[in-house]
């Protein structure tokens, strides 16, 4: 399978050395040839995307599995249950890969990167996305931005830009599932700095919003010093594998509860509940009790209470 990444005006090729010296005068005013420490800042920073698909970064489930050749493309057996998509700023890199992780293999999750945006051009490409409007309420959307939105000239204004935006973000996504995310504190700046006042004013607003909408939360805010890089400005990998694990945490949640809600809108139908046995077995067993026997439940626990306030 070939590789390349497009670099206007070049085109970078994945090669060793004899094919470097096989590929001639014509190839070489084409291409460009890099040595591995240029090559791989430029994977690490860039959007990389390969001949056979466009989507920049994509882990999990694939849709297609890229293993025709010539660019042919044989389509995955693999079912697909549900789709994450995640748009961020750079804080949000390799959440696709680190998220993917610890959702099931049915999961497709894909993560949209524009490094440097404020959270409007992000909130745009969102609701502009083609591939969200075929999302369910079995899937999610993830909006991870802001920090791109303050500086030291930044004021209240710049945090109305933020809260604005996000409003109309639920205003368009209403078929799916959303996520929003709070601002991380800014390790590289004084705690009473103006960026990170205004941080967390914006934050303060964010929860709102996620209190009266039925969005979700992941809140990023109280990541601690550890969970950022040396800088302090970014997360670091820990963070990321941390705001994952929390985030994996959310989602698993969401589809928990919307399983518990259907096996009760099977009891009601008449059908078998699990749930309904669960319950109903808790009660046999508790009228089965003697008083004697909660009398003394009580008395161990009340002394227990007092054993550890002590």
């Amino acid at each position: 399978k070939q590789w390349s990444l497009t670099i206007q005006p070049y085109v970078v090729k994945f090669c060793n050395r004899e094919e470097r010296l096989k590929s001639g005068e014509e190839c070489m005013r084409n291409c460009c040839y890099l040595e591995p420490k240029p090559l791989i800042y430029i994977l690490e920073t860039g959007r990389v995307s390969n001949k056979q698909g466009s989507r920049a970064e994509v882990a999990g489930a694939s849709v297609e599995s890229f293993s025709g050749e010539n660019g042919q493309a044989k389509p995955s057996k693999r079912r697909i249950n549900r789709r994450v998509a995640v748009f961020s700023a750079s804080q949000g890199r390799d959440f696709s890969k680190y998220l993917s992780t610890r959702l099931d293999e049915n999961t497709v999750v894909t993560g949209n990167v524009y490094s440097g945006a404020p959270v409007q051009y992000i909130a745009e490409k969102l609701m502009s996305d083609k591939d969200l409007e075929s999302f369910t309420m079995k899937d999610f959307v993830v909006l991870l931005g802001g920090t791109n939105n303050f500086g030291s000239l930044s004021t209240e204004l710049d945090v109305d830009l933020v809260v604005n935006t996000i409003k109309n973000i639920l205003g368009s996504v209403k078929s799916t599932n959303l996520i929003l995310c709070t601002i991380p504190h800014r390790y590289d700046l004084h705690k009473n700095d103006v960026v990170n006042t205004l941080i967390k004013m914006t934050n303060t607003k964010i929860r709102d919003i996620a209190d009266s909408s039925k969005s979700m939360l992941l809140d990023l805010y109280y990541c601690s010093r550890r969970h950022h890089t040396r800088h302090g400005l970014h997360l670091n990998k820990a963070g990321k594998i941390y705001a994952c694990r929390e985030l994996s945490i959310l989602i698993s949640s969401k589809i928990n509860t919307r399983n518990v809600l259907a096996h009760d809108s099977i009891g009601e139908t008449g059908g078998t509940c699990i749930l309904d046995k669960v319950l109903m077995s808790n009660m046999s067993n508790n009228i089965n009790k003697t008083i004697p026997d909660i009398s003394q439940s009580l008395s161990m626990s009340l002394n227990l209470r007092e054993d550890l306030n002590d």
